[in-house]
């Protein structure tokens, strides 16, 4: 696991080819209250923004069932992708592919990340008491709606 958390912070760099696409948006701008709340079915208060040297994050906080994370790197390649997926499923960790939601999308644990065009969008539910069935939908919901608004 601490090689794949050192290994995310390289994932959000690319080559200079990949930063021909328009700027990103700001992870925040992403999914507003009202849209999360609608595809969650809780209520959240706020949004909390923060910016990083590799992009935007944004944390959905309030109501039940914790906070929802969500980051957004303007500029991750494909080939970043692929071998952060390899490390992981070298270190044992399950991968699951996620159909018809960007130009790819998986699951990792108890988050999705998805890639559109070279941003790279990851959403995060670190709940643990909530169950795996309820994160992931609610966790999907939440990336479509965000790559949407990526394309």
């Amino acid at each position: 696991m601490f090689t794949a958390t050192i290994f995310v912070s390289s994932l959000f760099m690319s080559s200079g080819t990949d930063l021909l696409q328009s700027p990103a948006p700001e992870a925040c701008a992403l999914v507003t209250l009202e849209e999360a709340g609608k595809a969650t079915g809780r209520t959240f208060r706020r949004a909390r923004p923060d910016k990083g040297p590799d992009g935007t994050m944004c944390s959905l906080i309030g109501g039940t069932g914790g906070s929802i994370s969500i980051s957004l790197s303007p500029s991750s390649s494909k080939k970043n992708l692929d071998d952060f997926r390899k490390l992981l499923a070298d270190q044992g960790e399950k991968i699951e592919p996620v159909n018809g939601l960007g130009d790819e999308a998986f699951y990792w644990g108890d988050r999705i990340h998805v890639r559109v065009g070279t941003r790279l969008l990851v959403i995060f539910n670190g709940d643990s008491s909530q169950p795996s069935a309820r994160v992931r939908s609610e966790i999907l919901a939440l990336a479509k709606l965000g790559a949407a608004k990526l394309k």
